[in-house]
């Protein structure tokens, strides 16, 4: 229970307790979590594009026979671009997302690559210290919203 004194304005409390529960619901949504995990796999999609590995390292070149019957120069893991297309975000809960492939061909083929079975080792599924540096970025984006949307 709170008690006030005078020179309290004892509606104005409730106001700033109203909206500071509102505040809260508003930063644990999953609609954050979705779109922070949305980020995320959106920055391992465009940095294999690039063909980069998740800490920013070149990926190792094809073999010779492997970039000429491809045509191919560029390691980026878009054969056909199904493995990269497959990848997705779900929020599990207020404070848990995945992010995972779709399909199990895909899912398949990023093992091989991650682990190097038949194939070099190219480790695109991941996330670094930037990456997490640019989540939180977005993140702290998203509170200042939620802050503004209630009136903080």
């Amino acid at each position: 229970m709170i008690s006030f004194e005078l020179e309290i304005d004892k509606d104005k409390i409730e106001e700033i307790a109203k909206k500071l529960t509102l505040f809260g619901n508003e930063i644990t949504s999953k609609g954050i979590l979705n779109q922070l995990a949305l980020e995320v796999k959106d920055n391992i999609f465009q940095k294999t594009s690039a063909g980069y590995d998740y800490k920013r390292n070149k990926f190792k070149p094809y073999n010779k026979e492997y970039a000429l019957k491809k045509k191919k120069t560029i390691v980026d893991l878009t054969d056909t671009g199904g493995m990269l297309n497959s990848m997705t975000q779900k929020v599990i809960n207020n404070d848990t997302a995945k992010i995972f492939f779709k399909n199990t061909r895909a899912k398949v083929l990023a093992k091989k690559h991650m682990n190097g079975i038949k194939t070099k080792v190219r480790l695109f599924f991941g996330v670094n210290s930037m990456d997490e540096k640019l989540a939180q970025l977005s993140y702290i984006q998203e509170i200042e919203k939620a802050k503004a949307s209630v009136g903080l």
